[in-house]
């Protein structure tokens, strides 16, 4: 909610400003992109992620991304790419999609090598690290070699580096004002007058179904816990009480070998005449 707050927020600074009277240069501060990263857990989306990125890609430009892409093999990248994309198709998620047709034969062919590559698998650093070929990159360096942030073998980063401030930050623009503003901007206009302050609804019904689901769902799990935690103590008890029970025991064992050592030593001494 405080990531959709703040997109909507934009859209109705954007908003205000545009239904002032007098219009001079407008202050656009609305999220034209949302990169969002996903763990590299190799099988597929979490449950936060789908509701996370249903919400998002229907106001704004939803990117994802897959973090620390070095710590999959390609095999196991590729097949993560796909569940991910099949998720995606199931649940209905909006990501954004740029046109992919032009009248250039050769950007036509980039931007379907762009679309191909999503989502981006990306390498994160900003260490100069030495290839063994003598190259100096930015990568990770590792005991079987280096992964390199701008090799295309390696990560997708060039591709995702291409499509925002290359090829497609002007349709990203575009987008943002055609689709996702106008959108807002439609359903703000339905339930309010011109000029009219955006009143945020902070009692909805279904918030509070959830967040009392939630809170039964925590205390359930605070129980069980608890009661987990008990047993383990109870364990704990009975087998320090067993241990405190044995050292007793060799303690009164080790006292009756002493004491039967020094009757052998009285008996073993020579009698003084």
């Amino acid at each position: 909610m405080p990531i959709i707050d703040f997109i909507d927020d934009q859209h109705e600074s954007y908003m205000r400003q545009e239904q002032q009277p007098k219009r001079q240069e407008l202050s656009d501060m609305r999220v034209h992109c949302c990169l969002y990263f996903i763990r590299p857990t190799g099988h597929t989306l979490k449950p936060l992620d789908i509701e996370v990125m249903k919400r998002l890609g229907t106001r704004v430009n939803l990117i994802p991304v897959i973090a620390k892409a070095d710590t999959l093999t390609p095999t196991d990248l590729h097949k993560f790419k796909k569940r991910i994309l099949e998720v995606i198709a199931a649940q209905n998620i909006q990501c954004y999609a740029f046109p992919i047709e032009s009248d250039d034969e050769a950007s036509t062919k980039r931007n379907m090598n762009i679309m191909a590559a999503m989502p981006f698998s990306i390498i994160g650093s900003t260490d100069d690290v030495m290839t063994m070929d003598g190259r100096t990159v930015k990568g990770r360096q590792y005991s079987w070699g280096v992964a390199e942030v701008e090799n295309e073998d390696h990560c997708d980063f060039k591709k995702l580096r291409q499509l925002l401030i290359r090829t497609q930050m002007l349709d990203l623009i575009n987008s943002t004002e055609e689709t996702h503003y106008e959108m807002y901007r439609n359903e703000q206009m339905e339930t309010r007058k011109i000029g009219e302050p955006k009143v945020k609804t902070v009692t909805n019904p279904k918030w509070k179904e959830e967040e009392e689901a939630l809170r039964k769902r925590f205390t359930e799990q605070v129980r069980l816990e608890e009661n987990r935690f008990r047993s383990w103590e109870q364990q704990l008890i009975a087998e320090r009480d067993r241990l405190n029970k044995d050292l007793e025991a060799e303690h009164s064992h080790i006292k009756a070998l002493e004491a039967e050592l020094e009757t052998v030593q009285a008996g073993l001494s020579p009698k003084r005449k």
